[in-house]
């Protein structure tokens, strides 16, 4: 198969994907993830401290403007503290090393985390040393596991992570070390210096002869899909779209839904970006196959050249299309999020967790992939946001506003007026004269802002209101409301008698009254 390439997008139909009621335990995947493990798992990661089921939000507004029948998005951004659903697998291996060391060194018994946390062993877990590669979040994890019980770690880092997630690593206390290439290359480094040093090496990609610990990890991610089978009610959603860097968290997803809803499963699509297709051309070879290069994307925790192969196990034959998309659809579904429609909540979602909104977003006006996809008006989506804003920089820079801000929901705002209102273009007092000039393309309301003095370089008005439009399209949502100087080809001054566009010349408005300059 050759798939179909577009600009914004590329995908296929998994040529190789299992009869929908097919037991899951066939093809040796029951030997990979398993209902035993997922068990073990959620005993323990939710005696943890601080453990909470993160939110099941349901979008409606976005859901129709998608033109689908229901959309749901499982929010991982506040998982731990730590900002993505990775806390759940690379804590919890870590965890089971450190149990196994400790009975090993002592009287054979594993102890569980509740006992570890109590500080039973601490000596023997002092001398073990943990790591792994990472693009971020899983690093983070391990460094969180490694501190909660007691023992050292060491996080090798690529060539192109960022600054803010190298130093959210090393707040944990571990010792974080870049290396050149990229996260492939990294992988290999951190598994050399593993055997030359003695340390154990935590990681959820499975390769020759490694095989139990990246199990464990995904056990652990299953925590969660766990959670949206008690939060949805038993009732499954009609499609899952989960992103995939190595396939370990994708595989998970599709191993706890496949084992709980059987036939009744969702679709699931992967998606992924198309700088580091993997998953996309694996299965279009019927095989794992390696993608090379810089893998240089925006969604830093998708940037996997190569599947995991015992993930692959289950994703292979749990998939029924795979999807790469451009980064921009990401950037935008951040922003899309964080400026929700309705009565949608706003969600913080980093790069790689927007992923799966990017999908939907490049198939909103899109035939082709809403037909590979196989969404309409009645379908019931789920996302997965699996991080948060763990590079708080580079979210302020795509999004305009800190994170807390966006939790905190949108500005405040004097007076919001209907559509049909808005397209009267009627004056709202003589006080005021001024006039909204914005309306969405799908009918969203407009926003009126409170009044501002006129910054610098203005055209010549007594006073004026501005909406900034330069972090959303129109149809996403209505208007943020900001202040400052106007810098954006998206922004819109208006006053009683002139009407602006940054790059243009000052125009009369039709039906204002003129206004007198004030000196």
């Amino acid at each position: 198969m050759n798939g179909i390439d577009f600009p914004a997008w590329r995908g296929s139909a998994n040529p190789h994907a299992a009869p929908r009621d097919e037991p899951y335990a066939e093809g040796g995947r029951g030997e990979v993830l398993h209902a035993a493990g997922f068990s073990q798992a959620e005993t323990a990661i939710t005696a943890w401290p601080g453990y909470a089921a993160t939110p099941l939000h349901a979008l409606p507004a976005l859901a129709s403007r998608l033109g689908l029948g229901a959309l749901h998005l499982k929010d991982e951004g506040l998982r731990f503290g730590l900002g993505s659903f990775k806390a759940l697998g690379g804590a919890y291996a870590v965890s089971v090393v450190v149990a196994q060391a400790v009975a090993g060194a002592t009287d054979g018994r594993v102890p569980d985390s509740a006992e570890l946390l109590s500080g039973r062993g601490q000596h023997v877990a002092s001398e073990v040393t943990v790591t792994c590669a990472t693009d971020g979040n899983h690093g983070r994890s391990v460094a969180w596991g490694a501190r909660l019980f007691g023992c050292r770690c060491v996080i090798f880092i690529h060539a192109t992570v960022s600054d803010g997630r190298r130093d959210a690593i090393a707040a944990y206390g571990a010792e974080v070390v870049r290396v050149a290439g990229n996260y492939d290359d990294a992988v290999r480094h951190a598994e050399a210096t593993a055997r030359a040093e003695g340390w154990t090496v935590v990681s959820d990609t499975t390769y020759e002869g490694y095989r139990d610990i990246p199990i464990d990890v995904m056990h652990g991610y299953g925590v969660m899909a766990r959670e949206v089978v008690q939060q949805l009610g038993g009732e499954p959603p009609t499609h899952v779209i989960v992103q995939a860097g190595v396939g370990a968290f994708a595989a998970s997803v599709a191993a706890v839904f496949w084992q709980t809803w059987g036939a009744r499963r969702p679709r699931l699509i992967v998606v992924e970006p198309r700088q580091a297709d993997c998953h996309l051309q694996s299965a279009l070879a019927g095989r794992p196959v390696a993608v090379t290069g810089a893998l240089d994307t925006v969604m830093a925790g998708l940037a996997c050249g190569e599947v995991s192969p015992e993930a692959w196990t289950v994703t292979s034959a749990a998939a029924d299309a795979f999807l790469a998309v451009d980064d921009r659809l990401a950037l935008e579904g951040m922003r899309v999020l964080a400026g929700p429609q309705g009565t949608d909540p706003p969600i913080v979602a980093g790069e790689t967790g927007s992923a799966g909104l990017a999908a939907l977003l490049a198939a909103e006006d899109d035939p082709a992939l809403r037909r590979l996809l196989g969404v309409d008006t009645a379908s019931r989506v789920l996302l997965l946001n699996s991080e948060g804003d763990t590079d708080p920089v580079i979210y302020h820079r795509v999004v305009g506003r800190e994170a807390q801000a966006v939790r905190a929901g949108p500005p405040p705002c004097r007076k919001t007026l209907p559509a049909s209102a808005v397209r009267d273009l009627r004056l709202m007092s003589r006080r005021d004269r001024l006039k909204l000039a914005h309306v969405g393309r799908r009918g969203t309301d407009g926003w009126l802002g409170p009044w501002r003095p006129r910054p610098a370089r203005h055209p010549r008005s007594p006073r004026a209101c501005y909406l900034n439009t330069a972090t959303s399209s129109a149809s996403s949502r209505p208007p943020t409301i900001t202040s400052g100087r106007c810098s954006t080809a998206t922004t819109t001054w208006i006053s009683g008698s002139r009407t602006w566009r940054p790059g243009s010349s000052p125009r009369r408005s039709w039906r204002s009254r003129p206004t007198r300059r004030r000196s």
